[in-house]
This record gives C-alpha cells, structure tokens and sequence, in this order.
C-alpha cells in the first residue's frame, strides 16, 4: 500500500495545512505531516462528538417539555436540513452566449431543448438581455456623450437586440436547435501515483447517491447539465462548473467545444458543510496545475479512448453501486 493510499480519507481541517508545500518531502517527512494533521483532526473529532451530544440532549429535553409526541426519538444519525432553494443559473450559458457569432455558435451555446428547465432558461437568458438592453438605451437618454461614444454605445445595443432576436427565436422554434451532435467526451485528473481521482472520490461515497451521480454525469455527456451553476468572486474557483442534485455534486470544467474535465466528485451534506469547501480548494488546485497539459492530451486520441473506459467504468460502479 503506497503513502497515498494508506492516508487517502484524511480530511485536512485547518488552513495551516494547507498552505505548505508537500512536493519536496521526504516519505518520513510526509508521515509526520500526516500523523500531525491526524492529531489535529482527532481533537475537532473530540469537540464535535460534545456538541453533538450536547445538541441531543436539549433537544430531547425540549421535545419531552412540549409533549410534542410520545415516540419522538433523536436519530442518531446526522440528517442535515434541506438547503434554501436556490436560484437557477444560466451564468454557464451566458457566458458562451457572449463570444457567439453565427448560427453554430449559438446552438453549442443554448441550453439543449432536451433539457427539463429549457423554457426557464431561455426566459432567464432572454430577461437578462432585456436587462442589458434598458441599461443601454437609458444610459444614451440620460448621459452626455460625444457623437463617437453615442455610435459606440448605439452599435452595442444593435448587438445586444440581435442576440436577444437569436435567442428568441431559438426559444419558439427550438427544434432548430435539435441538431444531432455528438455525446460530449470526459476526461479526469489523475494523482501523482497514476490514481484517478474520480474513481477515489466514487470509493468514499455511500450508494444511495449512485443514482444520482449516474444522472449528473450523464447530464454532462448529453449536454443537458442539471442544475448547472457556474463558480464566481473566487480566485481558485473561478471558471469551473457544477452539476448537482439535493446534496450530490460534481465539479467540472469545459475543456473544448466537446470535451470536459471532471474535477471532484463527492456529497455536499449540508449547506454550512466547510470541510467539502477546503476539499474543493485543494483539488481545485491540482486541476489547474495539470490544465495546460490536460488541454494538449485532449487533442490526443488514444487519450481519449483511454478517458472512455474510465467513463465506462464509472457508470458500471454506479449503475451496479459495485467497485
């Protein structure tokens, strides 16, 4: 068993850790770290193991007061409280939307109309053009500007009406976006033992999720993306996406036009999870420090043949929930 293996579940709970440079230690070395940051852990272990107690007993104690019911029983099982709905996000498509020029561009652009939120997210999109379009046209009445920047700002705005038309038009007649194309290709991180991430993360991951995870992975095959959210006003973060469903998610990045890299794959227990935060930082980190050479091996067909089998494989574990 390598040292990667062997300390593959630590989970890193303090920035300290963080923060230093591992490249350069020795296998002694790396084993101190570890068992430092095990020490570590097993004391936030400690202090979370009282609180939780700590929250059972009041709970118990105020559930017996209000009589709410006689056979109410603290799980013991942590069960985290549904997150706050969240907004949809089209950020992912109006990004593309912005550098599209003819009618290729825009059907890789839209949302596919196989998609289940198609309707929603052509009027958020189309909303959002009118948005841009009002602030255009109030900023020409109310602002005094010479005759070149009011051309400048008139020949945005015809840009802007043109797209909204586009996107318009895509909307009511959607079947002109129904071309057939071909499944997107995924690719994956790989550690500096050769192990594949994604196939690591699937291992820590309880197979009452399976289903979803098939689902989501899927959805970036066929280019449907569920609940697609795009990363913002974070450095490390910054132009990655995520797929999710009610606490499963999947981190991923547009590599090409038909290519995607998948970054992290884990479970998002509750919305004030922290530890998943510093777990996406880390990975975060390895992916960009392999993305030029991720970029080059995409070109590369025997690599993606390579990536098929390993996409292959992740589906038979999920679909079977068998490793």
């Amino acid at each position: 068993m390598d040292i990667e293996e062997k300390y593959n579940n630590v989970f890193i709970t303090s920035d300290t850790f963080l923060d230093m440079d591992m490249n350069g230690l020795s296998d002694e070395e790396y084993r101190e770290l570890i068992s430092q940051i095990e020490k570590h852990n097993a004391e936030i272990y400690r202090r979370k193991t009282m609180e939780l107690k700590s929250f059972k007993e009041r709970s118990q104690n105020l559930t017996e007061e209000k009589k709410i019911t006689k056979n109410v029983e603290i799980q013991e099982e942590y069960v985290a409280k549904p997150e706050k709905e969240e907004k949809t996000d089209i950020t992912f498509y109006w990004n593309l939307l912005q550098s599209c020029k003819n009618e290729s561009d825009y059907i890789h652009a839209l949302p596919k109309p196989t998609n289940p939120q198609y309707n929603l997210l052509m009027n958020l999109i189309l909303a959002e053009c009118l948005k841009e379009m009002k602030e255009i046209e109030e900023f020409l009445q109310e602002e005094e500007l010479t005759e070149e920047e009011k051309l400048e700002f008139i020949n945005e705005l015809k840009e802007k009406r043109n797209r909204f038309s586009k996107v318009l038009q895509y909307r009511d007649h959607k079947e002109e976006l129904e071309v057939e194309e071909e499944e997107n290709k995924l690719i994956y991180l790989d550690s500096f033992y050769g192990n594949t991430y994604a196939l690591n993360d699937i291992k820590k991951i309880d197979v009452k999720f399976y289903e979803t995870f098939l689902e989501l992975i899927e959805s970036i095959q066929n280019g449907t993306f569920k609940n697609i959210k795009a990363f913002q006003n974070n450095q490390k973060l910054n132009g990655l996406l995520e797929v999710k469903g009610f606490h499963e998610r999947i981190v991923f990045k547009r590599m090409s036009e038909t290519i995607y890299a998948i970054i992290y794959i884990f479970v998002k227990k509750d919305k004030y999870d922290g530890g998943y935060a510093i777990s996406l930082k880390n990975r975060a980190e390895i992916f960009w420090s392999q993305f030029e050479s991720l970029k080059k091996l995409a070109n590369n067909p025997e690599y993606l043949e390579e990536q098929y089998k390993t996409t292959e494989e992740i589906k038979r574990i999920l679909k079977k929930g068998e490793m």
